[in-house]
């Protein structure tokens, strides 16, 4: 299992990021996660309001979690001001979210439940002879 934090800062004049510098980044890394084995959680603040569905920054970001066959869970406000910004992706349907006021943050609290089976652990033969045993002289 790849828990990957993701935390985009909002786009400033002091910071000088751009949304066209997350996209590109960011496409490129989910892509290259996306291929790994195992199973893959994306979970953070992407500060991109997707709850709006006429944005083109939620828009966007909602698409290439759509292509690469990721399921964006959090289905309610996370933030004070009104907004979807944290999001939990996943490759699978089988999460269990809870959002739930924070009294520390501005942003709620996510909770999650991930129904994952464990691997099966790898058998592997090894072989060995004691070093006492070995005689010395037939080398």
């Amino acid at each position: 299992m790849r828990f990957l934090t993701i935390y985009r800062p909002p786009p400033s004049k002091k910071n000088k990021l751009t949304f066209t510098m997350f996209k590109d980044e960011f496409q490129n890394f989910a892509m290259e996660k996306s291929l790994c084995n195992g199973y893959l959680i994306f979970i953070g603040d992407f500060n991109i309001h997707v709850e709006n569905e006429n944005g083109s920054q939620g828009k966007w970001l909602m698409e290439l979690f759509y292509s690469l066959n990721l399921k964006q869970h959090i289905r309610e406000l996370t933030h004070d001001g009104g907004h979807t910004l944290d999001l939990l992706v996943t490759q699978k349907n089988n999460s269990f979210v809870k959002v739930e006021e924070c009294h520390f943050s501005d942003h709620k609290s996510i909770h999650f439940i991930i129904s994952a089976k464990k691997p099966k652990p790898t058998r592997k033969t090894l072989k060995y002879r004691k070093t006492k045993d070995i005689d010395m002289e037939a080398y």
